[in-house]
């Protein structure tokens, strides 16, 4: 998760999943959660570019929410569970595949 208004916050992101990384295995599901989604536009540090470049870069989903407002919470969870089951059904479906 990062902070909106806070650009230093969005360039430690890449560090937060090295950290990840070390502790988990390469199909663990990740989305990063850009928060304060709500501010007014001219206090937004982190550009929908900057964003872009990262997804772009690193294949990992960026979702903006307003943790205020509620704003996008909701698709957050949902992605990462769909991503889960979608994982969980490529798996089982190998698994089988291989019997």
């Amino acid at each position: 998760m990062f902070d909106l208004n806070n650009k230093n916050t969005f360039l430690h992101i890449q560090d937060w999943i090295d950290e990840i990384s070390k502790f988990t295995g390469p199909n663990i599901s990740k989305l990063v959660i850009g928060n304060k989604c709500d501010i007014p536009e001219d206090s937004i540090k982190v550009s929908d570019d900057d964003i872009k470049e990262f997804e772009n870069k690193t294949g990992i989903k960026v979702i903006k929410v307003s943790a205020k407002s509620s704003l996008n919470v909701d698709l957050a969870f949902r992605t990462i569970v769909e991503n889960l089951i979608v994982k969980k059904y490529n798996f089982f479906k190998a698994s089988v595949a291989q019997l």
